[in-house]
């Protein structure tokens, strides 16, 4: 396997990442739930980047059922900068069972995908697999990309910061 210059650097920040987030996930000083946060979030990002590398690296012919694992990973991070936000803003900020909803569409989505993902056959897994690779990306991936954007927007544009919510 041959590695570019930015097959290279594109290595290198998926390890910033992972040691940013085991730090932040280590550190005994500062607010612990506001680490853990943003530790999730480098990690989500991380996780995210390094599938999509061993996609287009081609690791993933082998084995097509591995791949995709990470496609709704997006979903994550705005919910882990809005939650990491209040954590920071609101000294009282407490992760309660109502803040699980921020991350229901990354549950849904990413529980569907994998279902019918997996159901394929391993021919189809691998023409999709090659059709990835070679840019040809199926609708499904343009559907849970508008998806994220809307969910990103959302977060976005949001009026207000409720601690409640």
């Amino acid at each position: 396997m041959n590695f570019s210059l930015s097959d290279i650097l594109f290595v290198i920040v998926i390890f910033q990442l992972l040691f940013i987030s085991i730090f932040l996930f280590s550190h005994e000083k500062g607010r612990r739930i506001s680490n853990g946060f943003l530790a999730v979030f480098f990690l989500s990002i991380s996780l995210n980047l390094a599938d999509s590398f061993l996609v287009l690296k081609k690791v993933y012919l082998n084995n097509p059922a591995l791949v995709g694992w990470s496609i709704c990973l997006p979903l994550l991070f705005g919910p882990l900068l809005f939650l990491y936000t209040q954590s920071i803003l609101y000294k009282d900020f407490k992760f309660s069972r109502t803040k699980w909803i921020h991350f229901l569409p990354f549950i849904i989505l990413g529980l569907t995908s994998e279902i019918r993902y997996l159901s394929l056959s391993r021919d189809v897994q691998i023409a999709m697999l090659n059709d990835i690779v070679d840019r040809k990306l199926p609708t499904t991936v343009y559907w849970s990309s508008a998806l994220i954007f809307l969910q990103f927007f959302s977060y976005i544009l949001r009026p207000n910061i409720n601690p409640k919510i």
